[in-house]
C-alpha cells in the first residue's frame, strides 16, 4: 500500500500541474477548448485527491491531519473544494488559475516531505472525531478565506486599472467587478460558517478537560481564531446592516487575509504543538 500512496501522490501533483496550466492557458489565450476542458480536468484531479486521502487514512487508520505536511495536502484538497463549489456556483472560472495553483504547491510539497516527517499530533487527538471536525473545518475555513483573499485582491487591482482607463488583459480576462466581488462574498460567508463550526467543536473539547477554561480560552491558536473569526463577523455585519460593499469590502477581505496570514505565523511560531 505504501508504493501505491507514494505513486498517488505524486499522480495527484501531476495532475494539478496539468490543472493549473489549463486554466493559466485559457487565461492568456482564451481558446474555447481550454475553456470546455479545464472545469472536467479539475473535478477529474479533485475525485483522484479525494482517492489519495483516503487511501492514506486507510493506511494510517487516521485522516491525514497528523502532521504539518499531512496538513498540507489537506490545505490543498479544501481549496480547491472551495474555489470548485464557487465556480460551479457562480458559473465563471476566470480565476481558477491563481487558486489552483496555490493547491499545486500545497500538495507538491506533501508529496515530497510528508513520508520524511512523523506525526505530531497526538494519535488520541487524531482519532477523535470531534476534534477532526474542528481541524477539518478549520482547514476550510483558512482555505475560504485564502479564496476571498485572492479574490479581494483581484478586485482592487481590477478597479484601480478601470479608474486610471488602463485596459490590459486582466480587465480582458477577468469577471466584471460585480462577479469578483459576488465570488469574494460567497468565500467569506463559507470560510466564517466553516470556522464557526470549528469554534464550536474546539471548545466544547475544552470544556471537558479539568483545567479552568478561561485559561484554556487563551491558549494562542485559539486567539488566533476567535481573532480572524471576529474580523470576518464584523466584515459580513457592516456589509448587510450598512451596505458595504464593493472597493471597501475588498480591502476588509484582503486585511483579513493578512490578519490570517500573520496570525497563524505568529502563534505558530510561540506555540508549535497542536493546542497547549
Amino acid at each position: 500500500m505504501d508504493t501505491a500512496v507514494l505513486i498517488l501522490s505524486f499522480g495527484v501533483a501531476i495532475l494539478y500541474l496539468i490543472t493549473t496550466s489549463l486554466y493559466i492557458a485559457h487565461f492568456i489565450t482564451d481558446h474555447n477548448w481550454l475553456k470546455k476542458l479545464k472545469t472536467p480536468f479539475l473535478v477529474f484531479t479533485f475525485l483522484v485527491h479525494l482517492a489519495f486521502l483516503t487511501l492514506l487514512t486507510v493506511k494510517n487508520g487516521y485522516p491525514p491531519i497528523g502532521s504539518v505536511y499531512q496538513m498540507m495536502t489537506m490545505i490543498a484538497f479544501t481549496l480547491t473544494l472551495v474555489y470548485l463549489t464557487v465556480e460551479l456556483y457562480i458559473k465563471t472560472s476566470a480565476l481558477g488559475g491563481f487558486v489552483i495553483s496555490i493547491s499545486l504547491v500545497f500538495h507538491t510539497l506533501s508529496a515530497v516531505y510528508m513520508k520524511s516527517y512523523p506525526i505530531t499530533v497526538p494519535l488520541a487527538i487524531v482519532n477523535n472525531w470531534v476534534i477532526e471536525l474542528h481541524i477539518v473545518c478549520t482547514l476550510l475555513g483558512y482555505s475560504a478565506i485564502l479564496i476571498a483573499g485572492i479574490y479581494g485582491l483581484l478586485y482592487l487591482i481590477l478597479y484601480r486599472q478601470i479608474q486610471s482607463n488602463h485596459f490590459g488583459i486582466l480587465f480582458q480576462r477577468l469577471p466584471n467587478l460585480e462577479i469578483i466581488e459576488k465570488m469574494s462574498y460567497h468565500s467569506v460567508i463559507t470560510g466564517f460558517t466553516f470556522m464557526t463550526i470549528s469554534l464550536v467543536a474546539g471548545i466544547s473539547q475544552f470544556v471537558k478537560t479539568n483545567e479552568n477554561i478561561f485559561v484554556r480560552l487563551l491558549d494562542p491558536k485559539l486567539v488566533g481564531v476567535i481573532i480572524i473569526w471576529i474580523h470576518y463577523g464584523v466584515a459580513l455585519f457592516v456589509k448587510n446592516q450598512f451596505g458595504w460593499n464593493g472597493k471597501r469590502m475588498s480591502v476588509l477581505f484582503v486585511t483579513g487575509f493578512i490578519v490570517t496570514f500573520l496570525s497563524i505565523t505568529f502563534f505558530n511560531l510561540f506555540s508549535p504543538t497542536f493546542h497547549n
